[in-house]
C-alpha cells in the first residue's frame, strides 16, 4: 500500500498524473483555512503562515501499473513579505520513497514567489 503525507504552512497545490488518491487515512484538520480533495488534485490553504496545518494522509493509487507516475506539488504565499513551506512524504510498503522540504519565495511587489516541484513516482503496486 502506497500513502501520501503532506502539510503547509502556505497555498499548496498538489496534482498527480497516471496516479490516484484514494481512501483519506487523516485530513488536516488544524490551522486549515480551506482543503479541497479531488481524484488527481490537492488543494490546502493555511489559515496562520506561522503555524503548519495538520498533518494529512491519504492513500496513493496507481492508475497504470508498469508505468511511472508523476505528482507535481506548487507552494505559493498568499501574504506580501512571507512565504510558505510545503513538506511532503510518500511511503510504499513502509518505505520512505519521497521526502521533501521546500519554500516558495517571498511574495513581494515583483517576481512571483510560486515554487514547484515535481517528482517521478514508481512502484506504488
Amino acid at each position: 500500500m502506497a500513502e501520501f503525507r503532506f502539510t503547509t504552512s502556505g497555498d499548496m497545490t498538489i496534482t498527480l498524473e497516471g496516479l490516484q488518491f484514494g481512501e483519506h487515512m487523516r485530513d488536516p484538520r488544524s490551522n486549515v483555512k480551506s482543503f479541497i480533495a479531488h481524484p488527481s488534485q490537492i488543494v490546502i490553504n493555511a489559515a496562520d503562515q506561522k503555524e503548519f496545518t495538520g498533518l494529512g494522509v491519504i492513500q496513493l493509487r496507481d492508475l497504470n501499473p508498469g508505468q511511472r507516475g508523476y505528482m507535481t506539488v506548487t507552494i505559493d504565499s498568499p501574504t506580501m513579505g512571507w512565504y510558505g513551506t510545503a513538506q511532503v512524504a510518500v511511503i510504499v510498503n513502509g518505505q520512505n520513497i519521497i521526502n521533501d522540504n521546500f519554500q516558495s519565495g517571498v511574495k513581494g511587489p515583483l517576481g512571483d514567489p510560486r515554487n514547484t516541484k515535481r517528482y517521478a513516482v514508481d512502484f506504488i503496486g
